[in-house]
């Protein structure tokens, strides 16, 4: 309903309320003047009807100056005059107002009111299954400095544990370095520094043991120590501590193999890097075997949790262990398979060669040592070399060269790895 038309209605209803309350010769008698008839109203719209029958141009003027006064017997019973008509004219104005020009205003308000229930639903419906980042940020933030607390705590208390740790660490970093810069030199590398770092690394392996005798650490590299710790830490220290040792015990296995492997060929480098990688992965699988005994100790210790639980722990712990000593060992014979082997394909006849253009597609010159691949591709062998220090596939068509196994990795740079094995 538009707001002129309202607004009579309005004016309308307080006129009949005013007349309600007059006293006088008038009362109990209801005058209304009407107006003269305005000329005939065009067709109402199909979309505002209320408007244009209660527009002002079209409706008249109404004015209502008196009062019904009920009989004297029932004015105990009756309903006042005044909201009775009140009831009978509020009534016509809702249902007027609900088709008249404020239809399409009340539509938008509904459905921007469905809208946002909808939105409220799907939100508390999501609530449960999302997770609030803002609240967990604010929590951790929080817990820091608790964390801070017991860290500080933990360090205070292995204060020398973790200081050895630490040393070793930053000592294989070092030798690790000066390590692969030697492999990088290849034929130019300089005997005197290899030599001089298998001194510095020797030197630290029989200082560890004597420090840290009273652990058995010596007993425990070679699966017969005595000294079995029950608790956490004195576990991790003692598994971390002895792999460290077995690390640089492969530092030195490496320079021997870099001092003795001759590297004045394309050929010898190649040999050189498979022996490297060889080393290291005989290395990790020794490193697998001392911290069994010391981890099965520790399950098998455990006082306050039942002894099935234990048996269970232990048995699970061994389980786990060998299935991944298994496929160390798969890796092993992998390298060792690597080392035989002579060319990483077959030797082409000349008719490939021809229909290959007798051009290397690497290094854009005549073939030397040429080599097949499996998939059917020819390079030089000296080229292939190269290749396959970086990428393990072929250089044409990407079809995966050498071994199968994903966990093979190349370590013919002579690195060794930093982090220990904790299980």
């Amino acid at each position: 309903m538009s707001r002129p038309a309202g607004q009579g209605l309005r004016a309308t209803l307080s006129s009949l309320r005013s007349a309600l309350s007059q006293d006088g010769p008038s009362a109990g008698r209801l005058q209304l003047t009407v107006s003269t008839s305005p000329p005939p109203p065009p067709p109402l719209s199909a979309g505002h009807p209320a408007e244009a029958l209660l527009s002002p141009a079209r409706s008249g003027q109404v004015a209502a100056a008196a009062a019904v006064s009920p009989p004297p017997s029932s004015q105990s019973n009756a309903t006042p005059p005044a909201a009775g008509l009140e009831a009978a004219v509020s009534g016509p104005l809702a249902d007027l107002g609900a088709l008249g020009g404020e239809g399409p205003a009340a539509a938008q308000a509904s459905e921007a009111a469905d809208v946002a229930a909808a939105a409220e639903q799907h939100r508390l419906t999501n609530a449960a299954a999302s997770v609030d980042l803002r609240s967990l940020a604010v929590a951790l933030e929080r817990g820091l400095p608790y964390a801070a607390l017991l860290l500080l705590l933990f360090i205070s208390t292995h204060m020398v544990g973790i200081a050895v740790f630490a040393y070793l660490s930053w000592v294989l970093h070092r030798v690790n370095r000066l390590v692969r810069a030697q492999v990088a030199l290849k034929a130019e590398r300089s005997a005197h520094t290899l030599l001089a770092l298998a001194a510095a690394v020797a030197a630290h392996v029989p200082l560890v043991l004597l420090a840290l005798r009273g652990q058995d650490i010596a007993g425990n590299l070679v699966l017969a120590g005595t000294a079995r710790p029950t608790q956490l830490s004195d576990t991790v220290f003692a598994v971390v501590v002895g792999d460290t040792t077995l690390r640089f015990v492969a530092v030195l296995a490496k320079i021997a193999i870099l001092l003795a492997a001759p590297a004045d060929s394309t050929v010898h480098v190649r040999r050189r890097g498979h022996l490297l990688t060889c080393a290291e992965f005989v290395s990790q699988l020794y490193r697998m075997l001392p911290p069994a005994p010391l981890w099965y100790a520790f399950y098998a210790a455990q006082a306050a949790v039942p002894a099935l639980l234990r048996t269970g722990l232990s048995g699970a712990y061994l389980l786990i262990k060998a299935q991944h000593f298994f496929e160390r060992a798969a890796l092993v014979a992998l390298a060792v398979q690597q080392c035989a082997q002579r060319s990483y394909g077959s030797t082409p006849s000349a008719e490939e060669r021809q229909e290959a253009g007798n051009c290397c597609p690497i290094c854009q010159d005549a073939y030397r040592e040429p080599t097949k691949l499996t998939c059917g591709h020819i390079f030089c062998n000296d080229c292939l070399s190269e290749w396959f220090e970086r990428e393990r596939t072929c250089p044409m068509c990407r079809a995966a060269v050498g071994p199968a196994s994903k966990k093979f990795k190349s370590f013919s740079d002579g690195r060794t790895p930093i982090f220990p094995f904790l299980f």
